[in-house]
């Protein structure tokens, strides 16, 4: 967490440094065809299978 200046200078002055980052990632949404309404029922999958 980049936004808890506190809790990373704590850590920083206790000798922990950052060892990896994150990014949460999430598939495309697929445009809308004209005069349709999205599936809201549908399953939304992780990619992973």
């Amino acid at each position: 967490e980049t936004d808890n200046e506190g809790g990373r200078a704590l850590y920083d002055r206790l000798g922990f440094a950052p060892h990896h980052a994150y990014h949460h990632y999430r598939a495309p949404e697929e445009p809308a065809s004209e005069g349709s309404a999205p599936d809201s029922s549908a399953p939304v999958g992780d990619g992973a299978s």
